[in-house]
C-alpha cells in the first residue's frame, strides 16, 4: 500500500514513517520544515534501509498536493501537518487556523476528489467495527467527565468568536 504521510519529518510523522516502512509500504512524505529538520528523513533512510518519496511543500499548497496525487497512487493518507505551540497559538489564532484547517481542507478535497477513481491496490473498506475502537465514559466518575477548567468558567475566545447580545 502506498500511504502518504504529511509532516512525516516531524517526531510523530518520523515515527509512523518508519513502522509504515518496516511493515513493507511505500510512503510519500510531504513537510514544509517548520517544525522539523530535513536530516530527520535520512535518519528514516538509515533505520529502515528503505527509500521513500519526498516533496518539500506545504499542504495549503493545491497544486504541489495535487501533482503528488498525480504522481503516486495513493491508497491511504495519514495527516500529521500542523502547528501545535499552544502559547504561540493564543497570539497568533488566525495562522493557526489558516495552516492547520487550510491544510486539512486541501487535502481532504483532494482525496475526495480521487476516490471514485478505480485503483487496483485499493481493498475493499474495513467493516464499521473493526474501525478505530470508541471509548465510553460511563465508568468514569463524574469528576472525570469534564475537566475541572470547564466546569468553572467559560473559555474568553467563545466571547470573542460568538459575540451573544447582551
Amino acid at each position: 500500500m502506498k500511504v502518504l504521510v504529511t509532516g512525516g519529518a516531524g517526531y510523530i510523522g518520523g515515527h509512523t514513517c518508519v513502522e509504515l516502512l518496516n511493515a513493507g509500504h511505500e510512503v510519500v512524505v510531504i513537510d514544509n520544515f517548520v517544525n522539523s529538520k530535513p536530516e530527520a528523513l535520512d535518519n528514516i533512510r538509515k533505520i529502515t534501509g528503505r527509500d521513500l518519496a519526498f516533496y518539500k511543500a506545504d499542504l495549503r499548497d493545491r497544486e504541489a498536493v495535487r501533482r503528488i496525487f498525480e504522481e503516486h497512487q495513493i491508497d491511504a493518507a495519514i495527516h500529521f501537518a500542523g502547528l501545535k505551540a499552544v502559547g504561540e497559538s493564543v497570539h497568533k489564532p488566525m495562522e493557526y487556523y489558516d495552516n492547520n484547517l487550510g491544510g486539512f481542507f486541501v487535502l481532504a478535497e483532494e482525496m475526495a476528489a480521487r476516490t471514485n477513481r478505480p485503483s487496483p491496490r485499493r481493498k475493499a473498506p474495513l467493516p464499521r467495527e473493526a474501525s478505530f475502537p470508541r471509548r465510553s465514559t460511563r465508568s468514569l466518575p463524574r469528576s472525570m467527565k469534564t475537566p475541572p477548567s470547564a466546569r468553572r468558567c467559560t473559555p474568553v475566545w467563545t466571547r470573542w468568536a460568538f459575540p451573544v447580545a447582551a
